[in-house]
């Protein structure tokens, strides 16, 4: 099927624009993604979705993904219909795919390359609302550490957008192999007619599972790498990682193993972490712990607040957009036997037909200054900014 295809005429960037456009022209949705210190990047396309789909160690070969204030159990599930892998610049080509689908899609594919048609990207949801100013996002801060206060709250994370205009020039999938060239990071592009298309990316780890183990990491508190921590910083992780425990031990799993803090310098910004580790196989541990630990980790404190639920309703009382992915979770499952590694997307951008929209929070405590916290912000947007 794919053998009058020589793929090693195509340069990465070319290709991956062709399997785009291949998938906008047939109605099929793709992820492609790099995950951290890692050289292989992989593009999956998927003819279909399963949503509100519960994570086990039994589902297929595919892509997960889900909101911010979605249940935590309850995913988008991405089959692997199609999967091409790229070992530094060697493509390893799909060895299946012969549904009429399959084939519709690779004739696409090859109109595109013969044409050297640029890849189309689907059109992202409706244009965003403006821009908040810098007065109303200290405000928004203030409100929150006032409530946090009056006992209501120990955490939570005020959030804001900020929409960057896209150049004719600009190229998302160049802009996609930059982040790339982060290895800390997980890097993600995601294009369906559901969401639009989004590019993340993201060292924090929200779930790993294999055959040895069951992992999850602590990362909060945010400074510039030339910048020393302060006593805000700590408390900020402390949280994290009292949440952390009380899930496994709510779950009756006490053999949950963690690192000291540690640091985690990501170009110009630093970020405190720790890792949490469950040795698998494990009397206290079975299959259907998978959703169970899922629903209890999403959203984390690092990214919605404590306690949980006094958070999420803070944070729809008071913010004036929709967080969509931003604050959620994306990555692979199942690709290669037991093997499911989850992202929490927290550096993010919507694509827009001639804009992209960062998504950027602050984590707010008792002693959060609003004005730094929006310096932070702006820290954390640089990320995508210096790409663009």
């Amino acid at each position: 099927m794919t053998d009058d295809i020589d793929w090693s005429v195509y340069p990465k960037p070319r290709l991956l624009k062709a399997l785009l456009g291949a998938a906008q022209r047939t109605g099929g949705r793709v992820a492609i993604w790099q995950e951290t210190q890692a050289e292989r990047l992989y593009v999956l396309v998927a003819f279909q979705l399963v949503e509100r789909c519960r994570l086990t160690e039994a589902l297929p070969p595919g892509f997960i993904y889900n909101r911010f204030a979605a249940p935590g159990d309850e995913c988008t599930f991405l089959p692997a219909d199609l999967l091409f892998e790229y070992r530094g610049e060697h493509l390893v080509a799909p060895t299946e795919g012969d549904s009429a689908q399959a084939l519709h899609f690779f004739q696409a594919l090859r109109e595109v390359l013969c044409s050297g048609a640029e890849g189309h990207y689907y059109c992202a949801p409706p244009s965003p609302v403006g821009d908040e100013s810098r007065a109303s996002f200290v405000a928004r801060v203030e409100q929150a550490v006032a409530t946090i206060a009056q006992g209501d709250l120990q955490k939570v994370v005020v959030a804001r957008t900020q929409t960057e205009p896209l150049s004719a020039s600009l190229d998302l999938v160049a802009l996609f192999l930059g982040l790339c060239q982060r290895p800390e990071q997980f890097v993600a592009l995601l294009s369906t007619p559901e969401e639009g298309t989004w590019i993340g990316c993201s060292p924090e780890l929200l779930l790993a599972v294999d055959d040895a183990s069951l992992r999850t990491l602590s990362l909060a508190g945010t400074i510039r790498t030339d910048h020393d921590w302060t006593a805000k910083e700590y408390q900020e992780q402390e949280l994290v990682n009292q949440y952390i425990r009380g899930i496994f031990l709510d779950l009756g799993i006490t053999e949950l193993q963690e690192t000291a803090i540690d640091n985690m310098n990501i170009g110009i910004l630093r970020h405190l972490k720790s890792a949490f580790m469950l040795k698998l196989p494990s009397a206290q541990y079975t299959a259907s712990s998978y959703a169970r630990i899922l629903e209890r980790l999403h959203p984390t404190p690092a990214l919605c607040g404590t306690p949980k639920q006094t958070a999420l309703r803070f944070i729809a009382a008071i913010e004036p957009f929709d967080r969509q992915l931003y604050g959620g979770y994306w990555g692979p499952c199942n690709l290669f036997s037991r093997d499911i590694r989850l992202y929490v997307n927290i550096r993010c951008m919507q694509v827009f037909a001639s804009s992209v929209r960062l998504f950027l929070g602050a984590g707010i405590t008792r002693s959060s200054s609003p004005e730094a916290e929006w310096d932070e912000t702006c820290l954390k947007g640089q990320t995508l900014l210096d790409v663009l």
